[in-house]
């Protein structure tokens, strides 16, 4: 876990980055920024509030055996090398890196904004005080009004600016574990096609194997398995479907380290449904190029953050949407003969 509550900016510059598809260009500044600790202050909420979770990145690395040339074919990993061991000449670093954000930015959908460069120092990851180099983009602009007052009257002015509740990307790479890539934080919220140009072709950066990844893994495979097996084409009940995944999500909440086996004998129950989903891994894993592990501890962020997996929705033709937030066996399913419909009869205390 990360603790940002004595977390200090060193050096800040900023500079424009058009998009080149657009013949926009690219503005370099020539000095970081001059701050007092109120703008400080400011920044330093803008640049570290977006992070949220453990899920944590590294650097992209050949499977070498040498450390030292892992990363050789890295062209940001070598790049904020630069920028970490030159602070001298952290300006003309600063703009190489805006320069190769430039470069990749040729996407149609890839919007113009203002490349932050920034340094930390005093972030606490896993209980080691560490600096940091951040990477931020925003890209979203917000009017705002200007009140100016002329001798008696105020006047009134309309201004667009950064808002200072978001930062559209954010990459926050922690001075850490560098023979593993460095320990990295990364948010992006942008949408649609361009969404792979900020972490893949500019940061080259992929997610870490760890508790995070692991039950991130675990939830999709659990999830996709109800979708594709447990469905009615095989005998399987929407009720007892949905009831599979009330209880793959109290199981996750109430445990702190997942075995297969546990998952088999507390949620599935059944041998037939357990062999079915143990033949489902192998071509999940290779479906998503992912490794499902035997036994791993549960990241309670990661349940949190795929709760919209764990709604429990049976949808009706394109007519209704039935949503069971407590215990399916309160629904009842049968066949009207004289309408030649199937039916759902639900069971209640109250009507809210």
């Amino acid at each position: 876990m990360y603790d940002f509550g004595q977390a200090e900016i060193e050096e800040v510059i900023i500079h424009g980055v058009g998009n080149r598809a657009r013949e926009e260009d690219v503005t370099f500044s020539q000095n970081t920024l001059q701050l007092d600790e109120g703008q400080k202050a400011v920044l330093l909420s803008y640049y570290l509030n977006p992070f949220k979770t453990d899920e944590y990145f590294q650097f992209a690395g050949e499977d070498a055996a040498d450390e030292e040339t892992r990363y050789n074919g890295n062209r940001m990993f070598g790049l904020l090398e630069e920028l970490k061991q030159q602070p001298e000449d952290f300006v003309e670093n600063s703009q190489k890196i805006a320069s190769f954000l430039f470069e990749l930015s040729t996407h149609p959908k890839i919007v113009s904004g203002e490349l932050h460069v920034v340094r930390f120092s005093n972030l606490i990851i896993d209980e080691e005080v560490v600096s940091a180099v951040g990477f931020f983009k925003s890209e979203s602009k917000e009017p705002f009004i200007k009140l100016m007052r002329s001798g008696n009257n105020i006047d009134v002015e309309r201004e667009e600016g950064v808002s200072l509740k978001k930062v559209d990307r954010a990459c926050l790479i922690f001075n850490t574990d560098k023979s593993n890539g460095y320990k990295i934080l990364n948010v992006d919220k942008t949408k649609g096609d361009a969404l792979p140009h900020w972490q893949y072709e500019f940061l080259m950066i992929q997610q870490r194997q760890e508790d995070f990844y692991n039950t991130n893994n675990f939830i999709s495979l659990v999830k996709n398995f109800s979708d594709e097996v447990l469905v009615e084409e095989n005998n399987i009940d929407p009720s007892d479907q949905i009831a599979f995944i009330q209880r793959t999500e109290e199981f996750l909440k109430n445990t702190d380290q997942i075995t297969k086996e546990d998952f088999a004998e507390e949620v599935i129950g059944d041998a037939q449904i357990t062999e079915a989903f143990n033949n489902y891994i192998p071509n999940f894993e290779s479906d998503y190029d992912v490794e499902i592990q035997d036994e791993f501890p549960v990241s309670k962020q990661a349940v949190k953050s795929n709760k919209k997996y764990f709604k429990s929705v049976i949808k009706l033709d394109k007519s209704f949407h039935v949503y069971v937030h407590t215990n399916p066996d309160n629904l009842e399913k049968g066949f009207d003969n004289a309408r030649a419909m199937k039916y759902y009869k639900l069971y209640y205390k109250e009507e809210e």
